[in-house]
């Protein structure tokens, strides 16, 4: 029988309670009882970077602060305490687990292989340090029952993490995720299984959905909530600019104040063309953005994108009819926009139109029009 060797991990909940700029997580190392090592620190500050890329595409513009310290807590090799409240958040409230204080992490270092290259998967042994720092920051952020989003202390309140089991199964139907049978807080293997053997890795990419799931996570630019960031959203943001709202909904690029630059942001940045992908491993969109004049998000600007606005001038309409600058009207301005980026591909450098190409394009549209 083949002996497996596992290190334990855990949570502990100490007290439960009840504009976008992603997660900030903020540490702080004791060094009373250990002094930490560059290479830990390093170790530590992956694991982060890799939570902030994981969520870095939801609506979100939060710090959370944790300590971390070296401890011996009854022979598991990490855990971590938090969601400390200073009273209990009124209902209604769109209180986050993460948005509590006192929260910290202890650690057995020395039960730990700390990876000196923790940005590479090529020297992974022992008890995968960065492995375990990802699973305890999984629980920091929200992997753990007792959290009473919205209507904590309220008679029929819901705890929003166990609310998704069923079970054993997280969300079925959706992520289908595998719960260890009667333990709401840890995973049927993967990163958030109570215990990772040796010479494991695990990313943080599905328990990141996890979490958005649970706590109710729209991603940046998804002003319809469709889980998509298309040419819908575009509109919507188009039509608040021409309303002349302040609504920080809107308010994509997170800098206090709702106007043109959150529309080149969306486009340029967040909206999701036919090239789009989702990373599981990571829980990350790639290849986000695309140019004025991708009126079929497709990634490119080019001949397909000057048939929808010729078919469409003169009238009024959205992004996807070739209305670029957002003012409900497909017109001469939408064109000009469409010929300054004629050529773009979003992956190559993109080209810049020719006069001559724009004149022709012109042609076209009044042919169209005639």
């Amino acid at each position: 029988m083949r002996q497996l060797t596992m290190v334990v991990l855990a949570a502990v909940l100490v007290c439960a309670s009840a504009a976008f700029a992603g997660l900030d997580i903020v540490v702080s190392f004791d060094d009373n009882q250990y002094v930490w090592t560059d290479i830990e620190k390093a170790v530590v500050n992956q694991a982060i970077t890799d939570w902030e890329e994981a969520l870095s595409g939801y609506a979100l513009d939060e710090t959370v602060s944790f300590g971390i310290d070296h401890r011996n807590e009854g022979g598991a090799a990490a855990v971590t305490y938090g969601w400390v409240w200073g009273g209990v958040p009124a209902p209604g409230d769109s209180t986050r687990p993460w948005l509590g204080t006192g929260h910290y992490m202890g650690v057995l270092p020395w039960s730990l292989t700390w990876d000196a290259t923790p940005t590479t998967d090529d020297d992974v042994s022992g008890y995968d340090a960065l492995s375990i720092i990802r699973h305890e920051l999984g629980h920091l952020l929200g992997v753990e029952s007792g959290f009473y989003f919205d209507n904590y202390g309220v008679a029929g309140h819901e705890d929003k993490w166990v609310s998704e089991i069923v079970g054993s199964t997280f969300d079925p139907g959706g992520l289908n995720v595998s719960m260890n049978p009667g333990d709401t807080s840890h995973t049927n293997g993967g990163l958030m299984n109570a215990y990772i053997y040796t010479g494991q890795r695990f990313d943080v990419g599905l328990t990141s959905q996890m979490i958005a799931k649970a706590f109710d996570l729209e991603w940046r630019g998804d002003f319809d909530f469709d889980r998509d960031v298309n040419d819908a959203d575009i509109d919507a943001l188009a039509a608040a600019l021409e309303a002349g709202s302040s609504d920080l909904l809107f308010n994509v690029n997170a800098d206090g104040v709702f106007d043109a630059s959150d529309a080149d942001d969306l486009i340029h940045n967040w909206v999701r063309t036919s090239l789009s992908t989702f990373n599981s491993t990571t829980g990350v969109w790639e290849m986000l953005g695309t140019e004025y004049g991708d009126f079929n998000l497709d990634g490119e600007v080019g001949i397909l994108d000057l048939a929808a606005l010729g078919d469409a001038y003169g009238t009024s309409g959205g992004w996807a009819d070739g209305d670029a600058n957002g003012d409900g009207v497909i017109g001469i301005l939408d064109l000009g926009a469409l010929g300054d980026n004629y050529y773009y591909d979003r992956t190559t450098v993109p080209e810049p139109m020719t006069l001559g190409l724009l004149a022709t394009g012109a042609i076209v549209l009044l042919r169209r029009r005639h």
